[in-house]
């Protein structure tokens, strides 16, 4: 049985912080991973900015799940509302 549209609506509402968090990692890898790998070739470098970048990369990581764990706390630390006990 499909669900209707307003339930459907709330899940996709639930989740969009992580298909962003999903978008902004493989946006972050993509730059400074393949950056680095791109900046070895032009300058002959091998391995030195593809190592950087990864470290970059993991940092960026690091701070975006910093930032959703925050948002987090910060959601379940705030009082419910009347909007939160609808049935």
């Amino acid at each position: 049985m499909p669900k209707p549209p307003e339930e459907l609506a709330k899940v996709y509402r639930a989740n969009d912080s992580l298909i962003g968090f999903g978008v902004q990692i493989a946006i972050s890898f993509f730059l400074f991973v393949f950056g680095g790998y791109w900046l070895d070739e032009a300058l002959g470098t091998k391995p030195l900015f593809l190592i950087v970048g990864t470290l970059c990369t993991l940092t960026a990581i690091g701070a975006l799940i910093w930032k959703m764990l925050r948002e987090i706390d910060k959601k379940r630390q705030q009082p419910p509302t009347s909007a939160d006990h609808e049935t």
